[in-house]
């Protein structure tokens, strides 16, 4: 009887152990993932079509368990450049995708990318011109090989129904990218935010509790500016940022909607007359340079109205009354970022910093340097006239 108890007793061991080993087989399962929509023709995890390039086939893994997970459907633009994830329940994203096709088409008027032929000095070998240093000042180990191509990368769009799926966006966000954690909070109390690594965006389509004066087109259309940018160029000054932005919201939407960073009640008559306001304000001193205080005055995590119209406005300075000088800027811009934004770790590597703010006599030189040193006085001859020859609003 003793040896019967035993036997069974291990034998009950046996079976436990097994259960155990069946969970952890479990739990190593991969993770069930989404479809992915692309042409027109929904693809299976295990049958993407051969022609995605890597920048989708990454974008498409980072988030098809998560869309799986809180019920979302993801489908890639023609062009690979941007992935949209949306709810379920919405049963197209045909009206989505016309609206990022007709934002992805501003943006390139705007900004396109800057060609060797056409526009050299742009990217390097164009260094010493680009930062102002001879590449043997560069820090020890760095090359040109250390400035990755434009263009490669599959940004995200996540378009969240609910507050509890865009803070599951965001924590998702926070384990996809590194020292995201301090970040996470202010994410979750502004309900939208725009990364450029993971390079994502989202915001809550349904709008957040107490909104109002808002519109899920223009926000969708903001987002979209921001990533092709981020996409193109890297992680831009703010008020270049967002100038950008609403002058892609403003063509295309017919006015301003999307305020990052603004708490508190929105007017009205606030999504437009922009052009009018900086006639107004700048009439009296047309023949006064603009003051670098007043062109960068918008700054990265507050909102100011008047400094946002000059951000906006400046922006369609650039792009419509000096041809390249735009892209050539963010170009400038991106390559002064990789060279000085670094940050050595301990081991010898080294990082880019996330918050890493060019100086602002450096983006000064900059300006001038592509747009001429009487950039601010034509700045403010330009407001005083009305803007006029810029694209017009719908």
């Amino acid at each position: 009887m003793q040896d019967w108890f035993r036997s069974h007793a291990r034998m009950r061991a046996l079976c436990a152990a097994l259960v155990c080993c069946g969970a952890v087989v479990a739990q190593a399962k991969p993770p069930k993932r989404v479809d992915l929509r692309w042409q027109g023709k929904a693809y299976a995890a295990d049958k993407l079509p051969a022609e995605l390039a890597s920048g989708a086939r990454d974008a498409w893994k980072q988030w098809s368990a998560w869309a799986h997970e809180h019920g979302y459907k993801l489908e890639l633009t023609g062009d690979q450049h941007l992935l949209l994830a949306y709810p379920k329940q919405q049963s197209s994203a045909a009206s989505d995708l016309t609206r990022i096709d007709a934002a992805a088409k501003i943006f390139e008027r705007l900004a396109p990318l800057p060609d060797r032929a056409t526009m050299p000095g742009a990217f390097p070998p164009g260094l010493k011109e680009a930062i102002g240093e001879p590449p043997s000042a560069l820090p020890e180990g760095l090359s040109p090989a250390d400035f990755p191509a434009c263009d490669r990368a599959t940004a995200v769009l996540l378009k969240a129904r609910t507050v509890d799926d865009y803070e599951a966006v965001v924590r998702a966000a926070v384990k996809l990218g590194d020292g995201l954690e301090g970040w996470q909070s202010d994410a979750l109390a502004h309900r939208g935010f725009v990364l450029p690594e993971p390079l994502c965006a989202a915001w809550i389509s349904t709008g957040a509790p107490g909104m109002e004066e808002w519109s899920p087109e223009a926000e969708l259309v903001h987002r979209v500016a921001q990533l092709l940018l981020m996409r193109r160029f890297g992680p831009q000054p703010w008020w270049l940022t967002v100038g950008l932005a609403w002058n892609v919201e403003m063509e295309q939407i017919g006015g301003v909607y999307c305020f990052p960073y603004r708490d508190g009640f929105v007017g009205v008559g606030e999504h437009t007359g922009w052009d009018k306001n900086l006639a107004a304000a700048f009439k009296a001193r047309k023949k006064e340079a603009l003051e670098a205080s007043e062109l960068f005055g918008l700054v990265r995590g507050g909102f100011d109205s008047a400094s946002a119209e000059i951000a906006w406005g400046c922006v369609g300075y650039l792009a419509s009354q000096k041809p390249g000088a735009l892209s050539l800027l963010l170009a400038d811009l991106r390559t002064a970022r990789l060279v000085k934004g670094r940050v050595e770790l301990e081991d010898g590597t080294w990082t880019l910093a996330r918050d890493f703010e060019l100086p602002k006599d450096e983006q000064l030189r900059l300006l001038h340097k592509r747009a001429g040193n009487d950039v601010r006085t034509e700045l403010s001859a330009w407001f005083a006239k009305g803007l006029p020859g810029r694209k017009p609003a719908k």
